[in-house]
């Protein structure tokens, strides 16, 4: 009894050992090429942030060789096409499936979003940039205010005029030094003017502000 049951275990240790000889190199290999194209990730953003686009569009294609389950290399790779003005039907998949995978390397994802958002905006789909804006978490920052107030302007209606103006009046005093929510507040309300619609107080009362 005891050499058979020493037996079995030697027979169990054996397949155990086997399974783990077999599958220790591939995921050592899995490891590796995540690292490298960490390293090849890092580059590619050092370089965007140098607006030396030809030279993160090559990292990011050797960080996507090495492993194309990370969702900053898709980013990435989208943002330098925005910097260079492409489609925005070229860019909109690329964003879209840097949110669709998994684990971030780096805290990329919210930055991903409101380039996601304001692709939808400019492509008209007004409601679905608001939802990637105000899914949790919610993002609130003066770039997702902006893209939040054109969706509402771009929306056009009653309530989504108001929603605008609204969002228009708090952002002046949260952000005070960005002269985008002046630019944009001015160029649709002269828009409406423009089509003889009549001037409300509270757009009178905003412009004065500004």
């Amino acid at each position: 009894m005891i050499k058979r049951a020493f037996l079995s275990v030697s027979i169990s240790l054996f397949f155990l050992a086997s399974s783990f000889s077999q599958a220790t190199p591939a995921n050592s290999a899995s490891v590796a090429n995540r690292r490298t194209a960490i390293r090849y990730l890092k580059l590619a953003e050092q370089y965007i942030n140098e607006k030396s686009i030809r030279e993160a569009d090559s990292n990011i294609e050797l960080g996507l060789a090495y492993d194309e389950s990370i969702p900053d290399l898709w980013y990435y790779k989208a943002l330098s096409e925005s910097l260079k003005d492409s489609p925005k039907s070229q860019i909109v998949p690329l964003v879209e499936r840097s949110l669709q995978l998994g684990k971030w390397a780096q805290a990329n994802r919210d930055a991903a979003r409101v380039l996601y958002a304001d692709l939808l905006c400019d492509t008209l789909r007004f409601e679905e940039s608001l939802q990637v804006l105000d899914e949790k978490p919610l993002i609130y920052s003066s770039d997702a205010e902006f893209i939040r107030i054109k969706d509402y302007y771009g929306q056009g209606t009653p309530s989504s005029l108001r929603d605008a103006r609204n969002r228009v009046n708090v952002a002046r005093k949260v952000y005070p030094e960005d002269a985008r929510f002046a630019l944009l507040f001015f160029k649709h309300e002269y828009a409406r003017m423009a089509k003889s619609e009549p001037v409300s107080d509270d757009v009178r009362m905003l412009a004065s502000k500004f």
